[in-house]
């Protein structure tokens, strides 16, 4: 379950704030066996496999020629100059050799994608540098192809494709009622102990 949408109250309480009044959650159907069937984080199991290994085969095709890396796996750019490069290629794939669509990504997302080869959070700069050292090239690679593609679809899609619009998913919870359970459940709590020292 996922929070999809928080409506607060009307009314603010004694603090100033508004509580939430009603929850809506999204509830996963777990139709592929795990918790995120709908892609609420898309992930390159929810996305069209052959984009995926076209990227793959081209990614391969770029580190077999040493032209992002050399014979040893060693990055030939900067790291962020390494991402970028990565973006350009897949995006050409993904837009299908459109030159303007992937330039308006690019251009649109570039600074996004230098953050993410920096950040010191979930970096795509750790693979790049292969900071896990993972020996396997083909498993590093194939993983940062998954990785970008990943990225660049989750940027592309609509907002009305998100799975918090899936309402034959959602399940609505009013807090309200919570609440008024929960000081039900307190009073009489308070009753029994006050019996109790009688």
């Amino acid at each position: 379950m996922t929070v999809a949408f928080e409506i607060n109250s009307p009314f603010k309480n004694k603090r100033g704030y508004r509580n939430t009044f009603i929850t809506i959650w999204h509830v996963d159907p777990e139709n592929d066996g795990t918790d995120d069937s709908c892609g609420w984080f898309l992930r390159p199991r929810h996305l069209d496999k052959n984009i995926l290994d076209k990227i793959k085969s081209e990614f391969d095709f770029n580190f077999k020629h040493n032209y992002w890396f050399d014979k040893g796996g060693k990055q030939i750019f900067s790291t962020i100059g390494t991402l970028v490069q990565m973006y350009s290629t897949a995006t050409w794939i993904y837009f299908n050799r459109n030159r303007k669509k992937q330039k308006r990504f690019m251009k649109n997302h570039l600074l996004d994608i230098i953050t993410f080869a920096e950040t010191p959070v979930d970096c795509g700069g750790d693979s790049i540098t292969n900071k896990w050292e993972i020996e396997s090239h083909g498993e590093r690679f194939n993983g940062m192809a998954g990785m970008i593609y990943s990225d660049i679809c989750r940027k592309q899609r609509k907002w009305y494709q998100h799975p918090k619009w899936h309402i034959h998913h959602w399940k609505i919870q009013f807090n309200f009622i919570n609440v008024f359970k929960r000081k039900k459940i307190r009073n009489t709590n308070v009753d029994d102990n006050l019996r109790a020292t009688v």
